[in-house]
């Protein structure tokens, strides 16, 4: 006859977790309608898995597993994987909210630790709520639960899912104005390329607010929100430079036109002090014989 359901092999390595195995086999050999005793031990020591046989044997020693009842089996695994209420409740009392779990499922854990501490009913909640205000990792709701006057379980449960609720929209509603922004940026990026404009922090086409070197500082001016080569303060510099040498150029060009008109100037001046005269001009390609010419410097004749 096929066994209605399945129920996994249990984890010895999860001891906390024997009471709810317990709970799940009752009802899985309930629902199978098997009532035997004999048969009920023969179901439990199949399924149970391989490492709960070892700790089974281990525990009846020297008597043999088919030699003892399931009662007294199931007896003495609950005494072995079930704490102590002492170690129950420092398990509770050391149970804070996980970095990634949510208030439910702490609030779920808190439930279930608590049911190892074997606290009555009129304390069961205070401690609850006592965890949830120490355990909880955010601390702003931590410090809204402690300004709270008269905090009940019930009140700090509600409190802190509400909390939860609310980080959540705020961070959802985060992420629907980054992805409009970057949308608006992308629009700029597009209009920048079409109008062929430049961003001033780096000379690229796109918004400047959409600018990679918008944090950067400039190895030029030492500036932040541009890099060397889109400074402004080096181009101004650099067409200030290129003005005073195009200036000291034009100086030098200026002094040597000038020193020529001067120098041609005092050719001129020259000529009209000491002018010199053609003695003769040959103009009929006549041929001339040389001849001398007697002349007396400081009383010494002198032919020329």
């Amino acid at each position: 006859m096929a066994l209605l359901g399945t129920i996994e092999p249990f984890n010895t390595g999860e001891p906390l977790k024997w009471k709810t195995y317990m709970e799940r086999f009752q009802f899985f050999i309930t629902a199978n309608g098997i009532t035997d005793e004999t048969k009920k031990k023969a179901v439990f020591l199949s399924i149970c898995g391989p490492s709960t046989y070892d700790i089974i044997h281990s525990l009846i020693a020297p008597q043999a597993v088919s030699d003892v009842d399931l009662a007294v089996i199931t007896e003495k695994l609950s005494a072995h994987f079930l704490c102590s209420t002492v170690v129950g409740r420092f398990m509770f009392h050391r149970r804070n909210q996980k970095p990634e779990e949510n208030m439910a499922s702490y609030i779920k854990e808190l439930r279930h630790l608590a049911g190892d501490c074997g606290f009555n009913e009129s304390i069961l909640e205070e401690m609850l709520r006592d965890r949830i205000v120490c355990g909880v990792k955010d601390e702003n709701l931590q410090r809204r639960l402690l300004a709270e006057q008269n905090l009940t379980f019930s009140k700090a449960e509600e409190l802190a899912l509400a909390h939860e609720t609310a980080m959540q929209s705020v961070s959802a509603l985060r992420e629907t104005t980054v992805l409009a922004t970057h949308s608006v940026n992308k629009f700029q990026n597009k209009q920048f390329k079409q109008n062929g404009k430049t961003c001033f922090r780096g000379e690229n086409m796109h918004a400047p607010e959409d600018c990679r070197f918008k944090d950067a500082v400039c190895n030029f001016c030492k500036k932040k929100g541009h890099i060397e080569r889109a400074c402004l303060s080096k181009k101004r510099g650099i067409r200030k430079e290129q003005i005073q040498k195009k200036q000291t150029a034009n100086q030098k060009a200026i002094s040597a036109e000038e020193e020529k008109q001067v120098q041609m100037v005092e050719a001129e001046s020259t000529e009209a002090i000491h002018p010199s005269y053609d003695i003769f001009v040959i103009k009929d390609g006549t041929e001339i014989k040389d001849f001398m010419v007697p002349l007396k410097i400081n009383s010494k004749e002198i032919k020329l």
